[in-house]
């Protein structure tokens, strides 16, 4: 399994690609029959980020009181 660091370097690794791949169709370059999924990976990043404010939001209490 993935830790969250390493899945959100293949999210954004995969996210450039795609952004890439847009840009290249939108200069004339013949599509490739493929549709982009540039809004997939985008979701999916956001999704990750929210789920580790989610984890952060839940062990904050610890370390305040470890602070503290």
């Amino acid at each position: 399994m993935l830790a969250p660091d390493e899945k959100r370097a293949v999210l954004k690794n995969w996210a450039w690609n795609e952004y890439l791949i847009d840009l290249a169709t939108a200069e004339g370059m013949p599509e490739n029959a493929r549709p982009s999924r540039l809004d997939e990976v985008q979701l999916a990043l956001l999704a990750l980020e929210a789920r580790n404010r989610g984890f952060q939001t839940r062990t904050s209490p610890v370390h305040s009181r470890i602070a503290a």
